[in-house]
């Protein structure tokens, strides 16, 4: 059975309970237009990338009780071009929410929240709000005569498994199993597992992230001469990460943020080797005006200066060298729009050019109530 035909069938089952503070149905619409722009001139793992597009996610929320929600929709992307069919695609989203002990406790199974808050060295969250390379990170650790034609980049912006979120006083964990790809004839299975928790405090945030991607799977195995011939060999790249903020200084309007973060990887540098351990860490500082105005910067420091890779899915910057990175972002809220822009100028050692990363995404959203069992006469 599929895991949306699992999930329907569950929660049709559920429906069935009595009910717990009023059934509800309500419509939500998330539109987000994005333009993000990656030049990395120089960088010794990879090529610039550009994103521009709306994605467009519209569902209807049933709320039977306080302990139980479906959720059911569409993703829908296309871009901003003439030929915008070439990234033009859409996935059903279907999810079961319980909140067995509140709201402060949920499980989801089906379409997963997507708002993990990964370090950007582990996880890219911002480009991977439009797009997915999971073409390109398949074949980046197999040898080229082993290339897997999984349909091309980029895939849609969804995740599906099962993710439970956990909040407490100020504690924040999570765990989820995103399953990407499944196991046939042309590749290897492919999840990913995430472990997340943080704590959140006036003068302190701290945070321990680990995500596994998995590539196994055993069905075709003695088939495909590639994974018998070790070409396409099991694999687990991990990556942790280990962040903290200090906020020592808030002078009226504005705020003073030291942030660090311990980054650790373990995955294949080249096709053919076996798996490699990396790190780096990465000091700065942030000054935030109005909560709206963001000055920041960043420096890289991976061990022995060397460019490897962290993480199949983080930012560039943290498979290059050394690198000074220099921030200015703003963000602001009307209403029921907010609006994001980015621009970080990126300077790597002993190199004479500047890597730039350019974002400005708006995020409209609107979630009218249609019907409610608490308004009946």
């Amino acid at each position: 059975m599929s895991l949306g035909a699992l999930v329907l069938a569950t929660s049709l089952a559920l429906l069935g309970t009595p009910p717990h503070g009023g059934e509800a149905l309500q419509l939500s619409v998330v539109l987000r237009p994005q333009i993000l722009d990656y030049e990395v001139p120089g960088h010794p793992h990879t090529v610039g990338e550009s994103q521009v597009g709306f994605v467009l996610t519209p569902k209807l929320i049933y709320a039977h009780d306080r302990f139980l929600r479906v959720e059911a929709g569409a993703l829908l992307r296309w871009a901003f071009a003439h030929d915008a069919d070439s990234e033009l695609g859409a996935f059903p989203q279907l999810a079961l929410v319980l909140t067995p002990f509140g709201p402060d406790v949920s499980l989801r199974l089906g379409s997963l929240d997507l708002r993990h808050g990964f370090h950007p060295g582990v996880l890219d969250e911002q480009r991977y709000a439009y797009g997915r390379g999971y073409e390109k990170n398949y074949n980046r650790s197999i040898a080229e005569s082993a290339a897997r034609d999984l349909g091309g980049d980029p895939f849609l912006p969804v995740e599906n498994g099962a993710q439970l979120i956990a909040r407490a006083a100020g504690l924040t964990a999570e765990v989820y199993l995103d399953w990407q790809l499944t196991d046939t004839e042309l590749h290897r299975e492919k999840f990913a597992v995430g472990l997340l928790g943080a704590y959140e405090s006036r003068w302190l945030d701290f945070g321990v992230q680990y995500r596994l991607v998995h590539y196994g799977g055993q069905q075709f195995t003695a088939t495909d001469v590639a994974r018998v011939s070790g070409l396409d060999p099991k694999r687990q790249p991990g990556t942790l990460a280990i962040t903290a903020r200090l906020k020592p200084l808030r002078l009226g309007p504005t705020r003073l943020e030291l942030p660090l973060a311990f980054l650790h990887g373990r995955m294949i540098q080249v096709p053919g080797e076996e798996a490699r351990l990396h790190f780096g860490f990465e000091p700065g500082v942030d000054v935030w005006a109005f909560d709206q105005i963001r000055v920041g910067y960043r420096l890289w420091l991976p061990d022995g200066d060397q460019a490897r890779f962290l993480s199949e899915d983080g930012d560039p910057v943290y498979s290059g060298p050394l690198s000074h990175r220099v921030s200015l972002e703003t963000r602001m809220s009307f209403g029921v729009v907010d609006l994001v822009g980015r621009l970080d100028l990126v300077i790597p050692k002993d190199s004479d050019v500047v890597q730039t990363l350019s974002l400005f995404f708006a995020e409209v959203k609107l979630e009218p109530e249609l019907w409610s069992s608490s308004r009946l006469p």
